[in-house]
């Protein structure tokens, strides 16, 4: 896949939140150990910035993983992409996280089609 500056910072906006979540680390708690805003971190996940090498590396280096990790190629991940997982997520969220993933979604979906 060939990125732009807009899909880059989607693509790694979605893996710092998954790494995140993952580790139960709130924004907050992030921003202060790579010495950023929570605003800032909001702005990275949802894909409104693009970090500089040497934010993502900071971040890598807060969650303990190499910086490759916060590149690497989201279709390579284990977990199978459905309609119905879909649809699960959604319906096992908060109404604040479906809102949240909704708009994802359609900053996604809008990304992708502004490529075309």
């Amino acid at each position: 896949m060939e990125y732009t500056t807009t899909t880059l910072a989607l693509h790694t906006g979605a893996i710092i939140r998954r790494e995140r979540l993952r580790r139960d680390i709130s924004q907050e708690l992030l921003a202060e150990k790579i010495g950023k805003t929570a605003q800032y971190i909001s702005l990275l996940e949802n894909g409104d910035r693009c970090g500089s090498v040497a934010t993502y590396l900071s971040i890598a280096n807060a969650f303990g993983i190499h910086v490759s990790k916060l590149l690497e190629d989201i279709a390579e991940e284990d977990r199978p992409v459905d309609e119905r997982g879909v649809l699960q997520l959604f319906a096992n969220s908060a109404p604040l996280a479906r809102k949240v993933m909704t708009a994802t979604l359609i900053a996604v979906y809008d990304a992708f089609q502004s490529e075309r």
